[in-house]
């Protein structure tokens, strides 16, 4: 085989180790993220707990799974009929805008972070509110 060969052989490894990396970093583990974002990005969960706290607070009819599904729509790019999904996705969209210092992928990994939270904290069922009394008192 000649240098040229192997350089090439080489090079397609190294590519090939590197996409495979790439695809493994987005099927993230979710404990192992909300580490990292919580060590790295508290703040960020701050904020977005913050707006989710504070839309419960203005209107006692939001839910769990109005907060879940805000998250779902703002990462997967859904739309909802629902005014308050409307509502609360556009102050998430603002806080996203004002916090030019993250990239796309923390913001998505920090919304992802608090989505496995709501289906951690709560049944989802309809007007559950496991979450909101769970993330309520840490929020001021």
């Amino acid at each position: 085989m000649s240098m040229q060969s192997k350089k090439r052989r080489d090079q397609k490894k190294k590519a090939f180790k590197k996409k495979a990396a790439h695809i493994a970093n987005k099927a993230k583990d979710p404990r192992k993220m909300m580490k990292q974002i919580s060590e790295n990005h508290l703040d960020l969960l701050q904020n977005i707990e913050f707006a989710l706290i504070s839309c419960y607070r203005r209107d006692d009819t939001v839910d769990d799974c109005i907060l879940r599904d805000v998250l779902k729509a703002i990462l997967f790019k859904k739309t909802y009929d629902d005014i308050r999904i409307q509502e609360l996705a556009a102050q998430l969209q603002a806080i996203r805008e004002m916090r030019e210092d993250i990239s796309a992928d923390i913001w998505n990994d920090a919304l992802r972070v608090v989505l496995d939270s709501i289906n951690t904290h709560s049944s989802l069922a309809p007007e559950a509110r496991g979450y909101i009394d769970y993330i309520s008192p840490f929020v001021k």
